[in-house]
């Protein structure tokens, strides 16, 4: 079997890149999505302040997975992204498969998040703000499957690097 080029170190890299967008969403599910005491502060000050950490965290997980999707050579240089970890890897073709399926199964979520980043989220985009879409929504649930898919592919390429996958962290 040939040895990826990816270095461990680069996939340390990513890996932290990764679990770090993951913790992150971990605490804005638990905080709102999957809280069922979230409903006793809709009243007053508390509803305020949650509504606009809400938002905060909300955009900033939608910012960071945006991120892991960009092209991995930019105008800018070289950007740490899947497909950064897939196009220099240097992974035989079934491992190479085996990431691009998971790419594909992320692009759900990523497709969406991507025209939010484009439009709100990195720029101010005019027409968007006037014409007051909500941009970046996915299905119900699809940022689980997101996270599920994005742990497999840490786990192909760790597993593939080290011969053990790498967990994210969980609270």
């Amino acid at each position: 079997m040939a040895r990826p080029v990816l270095s461990l170190e680069i996939a340390e890299l990513f890996y932290s890149l990764t679990n770090s967008v993951y913790m992150r969403w971990k605490i804005y599910r638990h905080l709102f999505d999957d809280n069922p005491d979230a409903g006793k502060f809709q009243k007053g000050w508390p509803s305020r302040c949650l509504r606009e950490i809400n938002m905060q965290m909300q955009e900033y997980v939608l910012f960071e997975i945006a991120k892991l999707h960009d092209r991995p050579v930019g105008i800018s240089g070289i950007n740490l992204t899947i497909d950064y970890v897939i196009d220099f890897g240097g992974w035989t073709e079934p491992v190479r498969a085996k990431l691009v399926e998971l790419k594909v199964e992320m692009e759900e979520v990523a497709g969406k998040v991507r025209i939010a980043r484009n439009k709100l989220l990195a720029h101010n985009d005019l027409k968007t703000i006037i014409e007051g879409k909500g941009l970046g929504a996915f299905t119900e649930n699809a940022d689980i499957k997101y996270f599920e898919d994005l742990q497999a592919f840490v786990d192909v390429v760790f597993y593939e690097l080290t011969g053990e996958p790498k967990p994210f962290y969980d609270l």
